[in-house]
């Protein structure tokens, strides 16, 4: 009996709907003797480490304001209970999967500030770690006033694995000049664990805290930031729609690639001669948050010519 070989690409998505990581190495085939393969692999969704982020300008296109549950705030200046995410969402190499809120247009994963007061002063830009500054920030951080005007929402929209955390802040009160008024928006974002903030106003009251404002994020220690240009600790007013994206950009290990379970190559392709029976797998491990996905191809034995038996009759 003659062999052939057989190729055959077997998908091996270790979470439902996750992302995934696809061989490419062209249509199931058979052919006779060794193959040699050249094969690639592509990731449907590129994911970067979190240890530091590029900032860009994207177009104003939030969620509507309405979004998730109205925010009770019966005083000004004031942090949270914790929140519960239900995703791990990971800022600065740390995963994280509660918050707390604040009523001066920010959220924080430091978890100390939960009930506490919520600092309005500040002069220092960021990154900082000088006292009264909240640590581990995201948002638009400015003495606002939502017992007085406006509204807060928070809630979480999209499916696994692609959920966001979206709150929302719309025509809440400065501070004592309580006919000026900030709508913005904050969202972060599972798996990619991106971070946007729309802003669709934010008007200034000089009066107060010298009108100083600070749109971007910083990590728990206070000593690495992100912020858009001339967003930093400043006075600004903003009556045309912006948004900015915040999107981590720290390089991560490449596609493992294994043969018979042996690691034989890390990178986007392997190369090779091969006989049956082989497995090959490329295997992506996605670290913060953890999530797992490989694809397999399998070179098979299949039989070539069935023997037929045949009697003869010679009378």
């Amino acid at each position: 009996m003659r062999l052939l070989l057989g190729l055959l690409l077997v998908s091996n998505l270790l979470f439902s709907q996750a992302p995934s990581i696809n061989i490419l190495g062209g249509n199931d085939t058979a052919i006779c003797g060794n193959i040699s393969l050249n094969l690639t692999c592509r990731l449907d969704t590129t994911v970067l480490g979190t240890n530091s982020y590029s900032v860009q300008s994207i177009p104003y296109a939030p969620f509507p304001y309405t979004t998730g549950t109205l925010f009770p705030i019966p005083i000004d200046d004031k942090w949270s209970t914790v929140q519960t995410l239900p995703f791990t969402f990971c800022f600065y190499g740390q995963p994280y999967t509660q918050y707390v809120l604040s009523t001066n247009g920010i959220i924080s994963f430091n978890l100390t500030y939960a009930n506490n007061f919520s600092p309005w002063a500040f002069t220092a830009l960021i990154p900082t770690n000088a006292a009264l500054f909240p640590r581990s920030m995201i948002g638009l951080f400015h003495d606002i006033d939502p017992s007085i005007a406006g509204t807060v929402r928070y809630g979480v929209t999209g499916t696994f694995p692609y959920r966001k955390l979206v709150i929302s802040f719309s025509d809440v009160a400065h501070f004592q000049c309580n006919t000026q008024k900030s709508t913005f928006q904050i969202s972060i974002h599972e798996f990619t664990n991106i971070i946007e903030v729309h802003i669709l106003k934010k008007q200034t009251c000089a009066a107060w805290n010298g009108g100083r404002a600070c749109l971007g994020i910083q990590n728990n220690a206070g000593t690495l930031a992100a912020f858009p240009p001339g967003r930093n600790t400043s006075l600004y007013t903003l009556n045309t729609a912006e948004a900015w994206r915040f999107k981590p950009n720290t390089p991560v290990p490449p596609p493992q690639w294994f043969v018979n379970g042996v690691l034989a190559a890390n990178g986007f392709s392997l190369s090779g001669t091969y006989s049956a029976p082989t497995t090959i797998v490329a295997r992506y491990q996605y670290s913060c948050p953890i999530m797992l996905t490989s694809d397999t191809l399998f070179i098979n034995e299949l039989p070539c010519c069935n023997p037929i038996n045949v009697l003869l009759n010679t009378n």
